[in-house]
């Protein structure tokens, strides 16, 4: 839902789209496969669907998520670039008013309005929290927890996203992205950049880390 996509040109197989993703409701979805591409159905069952998926289609779901459809093409083009300077906007926002920040993958090849930076001195999830109670939405990409098996405790690892595009590990969970979408406006990407700052400003004065990186600092000068 924020960049066209020609299956043919791109040469793509298979593709899986969510229909929550465009505005439309869950529990629906499209899978396309090119006629060169035979698969075997995961469940046995009636013919619904070609034959690949059996059970009763949803079909409110389904005109919902062509609704849904239908409305992001519409705008697409228009959308694509006003969220791309959003984006951008709020890149530079950071990237001015906070220190010891890093971004993560490319600033120019990525979704627009995708924003992803990690805080060498401060946890994702305490930034979320605060964020959250200004009314600001956000995700950490830090980590994923999951039960070891045998055990109630639980295993925090880094996401394998953000060490593969190069972030040292021990600053996974510094992890913040910010997802903009068409409802949002420069109002509130104004707000977000006169926020955070702050925000940031008082949790490094809570983080050890970040104390002890201070105290190095002045020994070394």
């Amino acid at each position: 839902g924020y960049i066209p996509i020609n299956v043919k040109e791109a040469g793509i197989n298979m593709m899986s789209i969510s229909s929550q993703t465009l505005g439309g409701p869950m529990g629906a979805g499209a899978l396309y496969i090119d006629k060169k591409t035979s698969i075997k159905p995961l469940f046995d069952g009636g013919n619904q669907e070609s034959g690949v998926r059996p059970g009763t289609e949803n079909v409110m779901g389904i005109v919902g998520f062509g609704a849904a459809a239908e409305a992001i093409k519409s705008k697409l083009a228009n959308e694509s670039d006003r969220l791309k300077q959003l984006g951008e906007k709020l890149w530079q926002g950071i990237e001015s008013k906070i220190e010891h920040v890093e971004f993560t993958g490319s600033r120019q090849i990525r979704l627009p309005g995708h924003v992803s930076f990690w805080h060498r001195f401060i946890e994702g999830e305490s930034l979320l929290l605060h964020l959250n109670m200004k009314g600001i939405i956000a995700a950490s990409g830090s980590a994923c927890s999951s039960n070891l098996k045998g055990s109630d405790e639980h295993d925090l690892r880094a996401s394998h996203v953000l060490t593969a595009v190069g972030v040292p590990e021990e600053y996974c969970s510094g992890s913040i992205t910010f997802s903009l979408d068409y409802f949002n406006t420069d109002d509130e990407i104004n707000y977000v950049i006169e926020t955070l700052p702050d925000i940031v400003h008082n949790l490094e004065g809570m983080s050890p880390v970040y104390e002890d990186y201070l105290k190095q600092r002045e020994q070394n000068e």
